[in-house]
């Protein structure tokens, strides 16, 4: 190994393996910079070392096995020829200062933040205001996530930094942190964080911080990747019940569930809908997470029904999956008026305003919509979607939010069957577990998503 560098180990160091030697690449303080060292850097110096030919070579191996899971975070090559030039004035030959740099890394190795417990932190440790730029993209040593609670334990040292700075700040303390792509969007662990961070503690607090992301939304969230995270973490603090505050005057879930369950009744006397047999009850172990007071669990198939189906014998407006605006949640003008001698085979399902429509072939795809208004002339839907009409009491846009959401989504691919087009068949929606708010926190929480989801 050179000084202040590395070289390629049982390989011809002539041509291109020559120019990946720290003295003709690093050492000339007016060499590459910018763009050219970033290219250089993350697509042949690094690329090389992960797959360096040394298996007879011990230091070789070294420099191998340290480089196999290490990344640059640099995204100025600017700055990383001004470390680099730093670097160089350090003279590695000399005694004294391979010691005092010697003293420094241990104690970067010794000295972790993390390695103190989360609980051993006290009020007297509390601070207004965190600017920080944390050693993110590494893993920890093992045990390290034990200082932390159970449902946030990981290796990630960003995460559990984040983790520490909000511990950390006193209530209204603000922070800026400069994170690595892509921190804030992922499964697991992640979600965890981003649930914490969005969810409020008072009533306005929601708001306020909200503000604030969506002032500098350009600067924050500028990959589209990480705006669909966004709004699925959106969605699931609103069906968690953590987006807006619960009112102890709301009427409370279950007396809705009376209410909608005399509806039903009545409407079956009335001939207006089908009798289907009751739905089973909903096992403890089926339930994914836990409610607010006041909400309940219930089945797709208890808040809403269908309007059956027919065989179109006068003109009608056909509604199939190319119709749907999934982005805005409606009908579009893309639909057909047609004859009854016209009709296709799966021109069948019976719709009104209010219906909320979702597709049941390759659901992923998301395509669900409202009947947002009276279509004449009437309107029948392809069979390829299931029919949601929700009964009183249940927001049919609180339905379409839910149906878009993370736990919804989870349960519909864990039942589809089939390769080349996926399905999900309407008994087994219908099964599907829906987080049911009272009727006026629907209200405020659809008009919370619609807020939010204009901004992103």
């Amino acid at each position: 190994m050179e000084n202040n560098g590395c070289q390629h180990y049982n390989q011809d160091h002539t041509g291109h393996n020559a120019k990946r030697r720290w003295r003709n690449w690093a050492a000339d303080p007016e060499g590459i910079t910018g763009e050219e060292l970033l290219d250089f850097v993350n697509n042949e110096l690094f690329k090389s070392l992960k797959n360096l030919h040394a298996q007879s070579d011990r230091r070789g191996l070294v420099v191998r096995e340290v480089f196999e899971d290490a990344y640059n975070y640099m995204k100025s090559g600017t700055l990383m020829r001004q470390v680099i030039n730093k670097i160089n004035e350090i003279d590695f030959n000399i005694s004294e200062d391979r010691h005092l740099f010697g003293d420094i890394y241990e104690q970067i190795l010794h000295d972790n933040t993390l390695a103190r417990p989360l609980r051993d932190y006290g009020s007297a440790d509390r601070v207004d205001v965190i600017v920080t730029n944390p050693p993110f993209g590494g893993m920890e040593e093992d045990g390290i996530e034990s200082n932390f609670p159970a449902a946030y334990r990981t290796r990630e040292t960003a995460d559990l930094f984040l983790l520490l700075i909000m511990h950390l700040l006193k209530e209204g303390g603000r922070s800026a942190i400069i994170l690595p792509d892509g921190t804030l969007f992922g499964e697991g662990v992640k979600t965890h964080i981003k649930e914490k961070l969005l969810a409020a503690r008072a009533p306005g607090e929601f708001a306020e911080g909200w503000r604030r992301i969506s002032d500098n939304f350009d600067l924050l969230y500028d990959a589209p990747e990480n705006v669909g995270a966004l709004r699925q973490a959106i969605l699931q603090l609103a069906v968690m019940g953590k987006l807006v505050a619960q009112d102890t005057n709301d009427e409370p879930a279950s007396v809705l569930m009376e209410k909608i369950n005399a509806e039903k009744e009545r409407l079956i006397k009335g001939k207006k809908i089908n009798n289907v047999r009751a739905l089973p009850t909903i096992d403890e172990d089926e339930v994914p997470y836990n409610l607010p007071e006041g909400w309940n669990w219930v089945r797709l198939g208890d808040v809403c029904h269908d309007w059956g189906q027919k065989k179109p014998d006068v003109e009608f407006t056909y509604i199939d999956v190319s119709a749907i605006d999934k982005e805005h949640g409606i009908i579009s003008e893309d639909v057909k008026i047609l004859k009854p001698n016209e009709a296709p085979s799966r021109a069948r399902k019976i719709v009104s305003k209010g219906t909320v429509i979702y597709a049941t072939v390759r659901p992923y795809l998301l395509n669900i919509a409202i009947v947002d208004k009276e279509i004449e002339p009437e309107p029948i839907v392809s069979t390829a979607f299931a029919v949601l009409h929700p009964l009183s009491g249940v927001l049919n846009r609180y339905l379409y939010y839910y149906l878009r959401s993370k736990p919804f989504i989870a349960y519909v691919e864990s039942e589809m069957t089939g390769m080349a087009y996926p399905a999900i068949n309407d008994g087994k929606l219908y099964l599907g577990l829906v987080p049911l708010p009272p009727s006026n926190e629907q209200r405020r929480i659809v008009a919370k998503l619609d807020q939010l989801m204009s901004l992103v």
